[in-house]
């Protein structure tokens, strides 16, 4: 679903409920996919929010109503998933034939709950991408020479 800023949740919103327009045809006036518009009328919908909103309703808390957990959700919510340990994730990924699938197999193993694969590849670059190392080298041309292989000998 497209994040919509609220001005343009308020227009969506107007636009199905004061003029009754389609999804379609607010999508087309809008620019934004059908998919989204319909997602944030439903939210708006299963909300109990009354149109129009008052004068002092605030952005925030549309925002709020709109995006709030539902209540069977929120009893979900107190358990959370288990976070992967990423340096052990890491230090295994260089053992030759190691992948993130693989790991990311043994982990759903362990937690049958826990993250799915896109998530576990996406918050693993992250993580990785934090650990801010850096090693600056000064080479001077035609000093070395440096020969880019990969793969078994």
């Amino acid at each position: 679903m497209e994040k919509l800023t609220m001005k343009n949740v308020r227009e969506v919103l107007r636009l199905k409920l004061d003029c009754n327009l389609s999804a379609r045809k607010i999508a087309q006036t809008c620019g934004f996919a059908r998919s989204t518009i319909g997602e944030y009328i439903s939210r708006f919908k299963q909300s109990g929010l009354d149109w129009p909103l008052p004068p002092h309703f605030s952005d925030g808390q549309l925002a709020k109503a709109l995006f709030k957990e539902p209540a069977d959700s929120q009893d979900k919510g107190t358990m959370a998933r288990p976070e992967p340990d990423w340096q052990a994730v890491h230090n295994e990924l260089r053992t030759k034939g190691v992948t993130l699938q693989l790991l990311w197999q043994e982990y759903k193993l362990a937690y049958p709950d826990g993250y799915q694969y896109a998530w576990f590849c996406e918050n693993y670059t992250r993580w990785h991408g934090k650990r801010d190392l850096v090693m600056r080298q000064h080479h001077l041309a035609g000093e070395k020479l440096f020969v880019d292989f990969s793969g078994t000998t």
